[in-house]
């Protein structure tokens, strides 16, 4: 049977959405011989790339902005946003051969989704929530009404949504957090990563947002002062290294889930793919959110931390590096698979 061939894509604010789609097409392609393309944009073009698909380059959507840590204009982000939705929506409905496929699976990408329905693609569709809750402002609150309502519509005509935040219901199905397997064992990757002593990574994550963490987030591990400890950082695509720091930064990688299940503490913004890639090889993680960012201060909230813990990461640090490692978490990988697999058998893409 030739095999199906699939479209994929993530939302380019940060690694997280694409961490998670590259598993997904991993799995799908290992377990039910999917043929996994990618449209991408910024840094996501060479994290996928990396991971050994082919790409179509498209727009970004626009960054969040953030001052001193806290998320701010959110109400000019959903304005940029709307516009930049009906532009790719355009250039999605020119630019891609959709013939070509007959599936698609977007993580958090709404334009790529819709327009694949549209053209009569399987659609599954990868979320946190069915709704945002960014703004404070009178006037934001009333764009994200507007937006919260389009996107509950959306939601419904997609024939699948894996959802981490919303129960299972009609074409939901709840998943826990999808993580990437690392090809060797903790004891090999870090003979590979030559760490010899306690390690540390410090990390920004993949967009701009981690910029206030990573200096504090390097001086408080420094300040440990121990000879049996070591501190590594990743500064990501989007955050430049901090001048005056003695430390081994990994940049950019493609393989950050093996980073982080070789090191003995992870330093990060509270997004949800670091923590799970951080719970599910039992790696202890101090996550420290955006203020005003209430997803992450949600998944912050849920591991006992909270923006101003900024303060507190030298005490935190020192807690953490002696404290037993947890067992790894489950994930939702096989969970995620399964529903895939019965959405495309139900359409009869699969026998």
């Amino acid at each position: 049977m030739p095999r199906l061939r699939a479209l994929f894509s993530a939302n380019a604010i940060g690694l997280g959405h694409a961490n998670r789609a590259v598993a997904l097409a991993q799995d799908l392609e290992r377990e039910l011989g999917v043929e996994p393309f990618f449209l991408a944009a910024g840094p996501v073009i060479d994290f996928v790339a990396a991971s050994g698909y082919d790409v179509q380059v498209m727009e970004p959507p626009p960054p969040f902005e953030v001052e001193e840590g806290e998320l701010v204009r959110v109400g000019t982000w959903y304005r940029r946003y709307f516009s930049y939705y009906r532009r790719v929506q355009r250039w999605l409905r020119k630019e891609v051969a959709w013939a070509d496929y007959r599936f698609a699976l977007c993580d958090g990408d709404v334009p790529t989704a819709s327009v694949a329905k549209e053209r009569g693609l399987c659609t599954v569709y990868v979320a946190h929530r069915l709704r945002q809750d960014f703004a404070k402002t009178f006037s934001a609150r009333l764009l994200e009404g507007i937006g919260n309502r389009a996107y509950r519509r959306f939601a419904s005509g997609i024939d699948l949504v894996l959802a981490l935040e919303e129960p299972d219901g009609g074409n939901i199905r709840h998943i826990e957090p999808i993580a990437r397997t690392p090809r060797r064992t903790r004891e090999q990757l870090r003979d590979d990563f030559q760490f010899r002593k306690k390690t540390i990574l410090v990390t920004a994550g993949g967009s701009p947002l981690g910029t206030f963490l990573l200096e504090a987030g390097l001086h408080a591990a420094l300040s440990l002062q121990r000879d049996d400890v070591q501190v590594v950082a990743s500064t990501g695509p989007s955050v430049k290294m901090p001048p005056g720091f003695d430390v081994f930064n990994y940049g950019f990688v493609a393989n950050q889930h093996e980073l982080i299940a070789a090191v003995d503490l992870v330093v990060s913004l509270a997004g949800k793919g670091t923590i799970a890639q951080a719970q599910s090889s039992g790696t202890p993680i101090i996550a420290i959110p955006v203020k005003g960012h209430t997803e992450a201060e949600r998944n912050a909230a849920a591991l006992g931390y909270r923006h101003e813990d900024v303060s507190r990461l030298p005490q935190l640090i020192a807690e953490k590096i002696d404290a037993p490692r947890p067992s790894p978490s489950p994930t939702g990988n096989a969970l995620a698979v399964r529903a895939v697999r019965e959405i495309l058998v139900g359409r009869g893409l699969l026998p």
